[in-house]
Parts: C-alpha cells; structure tokens; sequence
C-alpha cells in the first residue's frame, strides 16, 4: 500500500545560505529513500484566507484526495502552519493513518497559548518527537497520542572531507548570531581563556571585527548547508540564550538541529547539561556537558590530544549514521520484535 509524506514548507528552503531550512528538505529525501511518496504543498504563512480555503478543498476533495485510500500510511510535517489542525483533521476522515513529524513546539519555546499546538498533536494518531523529555511534557500538557523519540535530526551530507581542526582549545558556534546574547560574554572572556572562537552565520553588528581587539574571535561568515566540509573548530557548542550561565530552557526538551551540523562535520560536542541531549552526548562519549560557559576553560584543559582523538573517534561513528539519514529511517522501519 502506499506511503505519503507531504510537506507545507514549499520551496522556503531552496536557496539559502543557512541550515534552517535543511531539516525539512532532509526528511523529504530520507522519506523518499524509505519509499514515502513525497507531496509538496505551499506554504501557507503567505497565503490569504481565501488561496489556503482552496488548497484545503484541493486536500479533502480535489487532485490530491483522489490518491489516498483508506488506511493509508501519511507522514505530515506542518509545522508553524496555523492551518495543521483543519488539514490533518480532513485527511484523518479519509480513514488515513497521520503521523506528524514535529520539528518545533512552539509553546515550549515561547511560552505562547498551548492549546492550537495541543489540539493539532491530538488530531493525529501518532507523532515523531525530538526526546524523551518532550514526550513527557507533551503528555503531562494534555497530549493523548502515541510517541516515538527521533533523538537525533539527520544532517544528509555527501563530503567525504571533514576538515580536521589542529587546535584542539577552539570552539565552532554556528547559527543566528544576533540572537545568542551570550556570544557578548564569549567572546570578551575568551582570550582569557586562550580558546579560539570561530562563528558562522549572517553578520551581525555586535560581533566586533578588530582583530587586535578579539585576537581569539574569528569570524567565518556563512557557508552552504550541504556545504559542511571546511568548517574549523574542535569542538561544537550547542548554548542558546543571553547568559553564559544558564542556557534557554528550550533545550530542556528540543533537538537542535545545529548538534546535527557538529556531528555531520564529526566535530565532538559541547552541550548545557540540563538539556535533552546531555545524557545522549555524555554516554556515547559524544562531547563533554557543562552547566556554565565558564566551565569550558577548565575543562578544555583537562583534555589530552590522546582524549580528543577518542571522543573524535566515537562522534566519527555517530556522524556516518547522521549524513546517512539513519535517525528517521530507524523510526521509518523499526526492527522487527524477538519472536
């Protein structure tokens, strides 16, 4: 019988020189692989009341409806949509299977009215969730439906050099530079620390350009997602927020798509220990957890070049699977239980 995965995001992520928008384009082709039959819808955050009243008519009754069977397997990624509850609540009274594949919480992130985001989970029958934390708020809020944990976004990649970064006390943060208020701090305190900092992303005014000033500051601009083979820096940050203390409680249950990045170019990790994937990162010899930016100094120090060729050697292992889009897939085509 058939599989469908559709997707509302359109043609947003084509072109842009980011990886925001690599994580829907990468589930359609992982997908695709596991023999999803992809279908691609506009995005609605453009579109009038009218133009999306159309499109959902097109859904439930039109060129698009004609495919599905009752029973169907359909995999749905809609998020940011405020049209998802209407459309997957339509396709599920065509008697098909929905599983939603949930890229952001939106409440969890912002703190905004819970009860949209709660309404569209629960008109599905089951979703794909960023950890096992996520999973358990998502319940505790109300949410009835099955769960299955992704743990890790896949970064599909086919470079086949990784550039391997000769000073071992660097960090890469790659991201929205103007957004991450502690990069203020990072950077004034890293000289201090004799750790180099290399950032990837837009510019940004507050990221200082003299060198002279910032000798430790390297400022990389940005680079294509499907891009990843010259990134430098030994070690991957994963922080969020204003303070170099404490990190956006966000990641207390989201996947960073930025982690997957690190991984992708085998870079060994640096994550905030309350977060989601502190416990993944820690016991898979991944990285090193820290509860304050401040602690990075100490530990760095501590680190051998014999050290960080074992946590490089494990995160190598983990990278092939993230390039390979093994996360999903897994969740695709779960093995089959002992008999």
């Amino acid at each position: 019988m058939p599989k469908y995965e559709i997707n509302t995001w359109g043609e947003l992520y084509k072109n842009r020189r980011n990886a925001g928008f690599k994580a829907p384009s990468d589930a359609d082709e992982i997908y695709r692989r596991n023999g999803f039959r992809i279908i691609r819808l506009p995005n609605f955050a453009g579109l009038d009341r009218l133009r999306v009243g159309k499109i959902i008519r097109w859904i439930y009754s039109g060129s698009l409806a004609f495919r599905f069977r009752a029973g169907n397997e359909v995999h749905v990624q809609l998020t940011g949509s405020r049209m998802a509850t209407r459309i997957v609540g339509g396709l599920r009274k065509r008697g098909l299977r929905i599983t939603l594949l949930v890229h952001d919480v939106a409440f969890l992130r912002s703190g905004i009215d819970p009860a949209g985001e709660i309404a569209l989970y629960n008109s599905a029958d089951e979703l794909i969730v960023h950890s096992q934390a996520m999973a358990d708020e998502l319940h505790r809020r109300g949410v009835g439906v099955p769960m299955r944990i992704l743990t890790l976004f896949d970064y599909l990649s086919d470079d086949s050099e990784i550039y391997r970064e000769p000073n071992i006390r660097s960090l890469v943060f790659a991201g929205n530079l103007q957004k991450s208020g502690f990069l203020t701090s990072l950077i004034s305190e890293a000289s201090a620390w004799n750790v180099d900092l290399h950032l990837y992303g837009a510019s940004c005014p507050s990221i200082p350009s003299d060198p002279s000033i910032h000798p430790r500051l390297h400022y990389e601009g940005a680079f294509s997602p499907d891009n990843i083979s010259a990134i430098k820096g030994a070690w991957g940050l994963v922080w969020d927020g204003d303070s170099p203390d404490n990190c956006d409680p966000y990641l207390i249950y989201n996947a960073p798509h930025k982690l997957s990045l690190y991984l992708a170019a085998e870079k060994p990790l640096i994550v905030w220990r309350r977060s989601a994937l502190s416990h993944f990162v820690s016991a898979n010899r991944l990285g090193i957890a820290v509860d304050s930016l401040r602690d990075i100094p100490v530990l760095l120090s501590q680190i051998t070049p014999a050290s960080y060729i074992d946590y490089a050697a494990h995160v190598a292992e983990v990278a092939a699977k993230v390039r390979q889009g093994h996360f999903l897939s897994a969740i695709l085509h779960p093995p089959s239980p002992n008999p």
